[in-house]
């Protein structure tokens, strides 16, 4: 058996987005449960819809129990599975590489059908979006697959705005600047809080102290 020769010293981040998209179910559907409210489809992606087979050797979809042959095993783009249903549940998505020697990676991906906000209760045919941005680190790579890692980054274009742009990142960045300047101006309030009741606990030890000795003279 040939050895693989790893690239010494190479170092990759390949963005990837994975989600999903459920849209409402209308009288003109055709579904074979009429329990069923939505159409979904969750999906593992390249940034921007790049293909991925250039690094990915099979994407494995775990649906909940209750859908036939749960476990979605998918050895080509597009790496998404599409079914209809009626309920929200958590989905396993395991990524297995060409290079047997980097180990898989696990994303877990709550189906949502309904929006978080106040529209909720209202009727809506617009679909429901989630995406999680991720990252996988590819450390000193085989040669056999820096080729198609170099490709993939060089044709990267980090968009301007949108979800996963520059923007949005500074955006998510000033947001927890915001959270943890509230956090650390709690902290002080709180040790200050802390330091005058320490202070009243002391000055109340030390009039019981006096009374004491009063009453020991008496």
């Amino acid at each position: 058996m040939t050895a693989t020769k790893r690239v010494k010293g190479a170092l990759f981040s390949i963005p990837f987005v994975y989600g999903s998209i459920a849209t409402p179910i209308t009288k003109r559907d055709t579904v074979a449960d009429p329990s069923h409210t939505h159409r979904w489809t969750v999906y593992v992606r390249g940034l921007d819809n790049k293909d991925m087979s250039f690094c990915f050797k099979r994407v494995t979809i775990k649906l909940h129990e209750s859908f036939p042959t749960p476990s979605r095993v998918l050895e080509t783009p597009p790496y998404e599975v599409t079914e209809t249903g009626w309920g929200e549940f958590e989905i396993m998505i395991k990524i297995s590489f060409l290079d047997p020697a980097e180990k898989p990676v696990t994303v877990y991906h709550q189906l949502q059908l309904y929006p978080k906000d106040e529209t909720a209760l209202l009727p809506s045919k617009k679909p429901v979006i989630v995406e999680h941005y991720d990252e996988i680190i590819f450390s000193e790579p085989t040669e056999e697959m820096i080729e198609g890692l170099r490709a993939y980054s060089e044709a990267l274009v980090v968009p301007e705005s949108g979800q996963f742009s520059l923007q949005a990142e500074e955006a998510e960045i000033a947001k927890m600047d915001e959270v943890q300047a509230k956090v650390l101006e709690e902290q002080d309030r709180y040790r200050l809080l802390v330091t005058k009741a320490e202070e009243e606990l002391r000055a109340i030890q030390a009039e019981s102290r006096e009374l004491e000795a009063m009453q020991g003279q008496a």
